[in-house]
């Protein structure tokens, strides 16, 4: 099982924070309103639970957005910009729920552009660069950082990949 968080919320905006995780994560385990309650007040959003999504701010979206992650309880986190839209103590608040996850013994694959300041494990970055080409002669590198959070065996997955041909930038 993983739990994704993709640029986009991916929440149903006519629907409250509780019916969103009771919607998402309902379908894969079961969840009861004392555990989506909890969830939302730990991402700090509890004093806008029962309010439709189409209402609130991009931070309190966000928020929402992780507290699914959360609650789905699955040991792999794949991250698109998890911090993208949050102030500064939200970005704080995602540090700490990957910290408190990888210490735990989780997995977390995380795209972004912003620094995570990170205490737990091992953790390993990789730089994927690409190339677009633009009219007939210019082409533009782009560089974007993905990390892989992981306590253990970092070392044994990243030699399957270079093994499968993946080119690996990084540390």
């Amino acid at each position: 099982d993983i739990a994704y968080l993709g640029h986009d919320s991916g929440l149903k905006c006519d629907l409250d924070a509780i019916d969103n995780l009771y919607y998402e994560v309902g379908m894969r385990r079961a969840v009861d309103r004392r555990m989506a309650v909890a969830v939302l007040e730990r991402v700090g959003v509890a004093g806008v639970m029962r309010q439709a999504v189409r209402q609130m701010s991009a931070g309190q979206k966000r928020r929402v957005a992780f507290a699914r992650v959360l609650l789905c309880a699955t040991p792999l986190w794949i991250l698109d910009e998890p911090a993208s839209n949050l102030d500064v103590a939200g970005q704080a608040l995602v540090g700490t729920l990957l910290d408190e996850h990888l210490a735990a013994g989780g997995i977390a694959v995380v795209a972004t552009h912003h620094a995570l300041h990170l205490h737990a494990g091992t953790l390993q970055a990789l730089q994927l660069v690409t190339s677009e080409v633009f009219g007939r002669f210019s082409a533009r590198r782009h560089a974007c950082r993905v990390q892989l959070f992981i306590r253990s065996r970092v070392g044994v997955e990243l030699r399957r990949a270079r093994l499968a041909g993946v080119p690996l930038h990084g540390g």
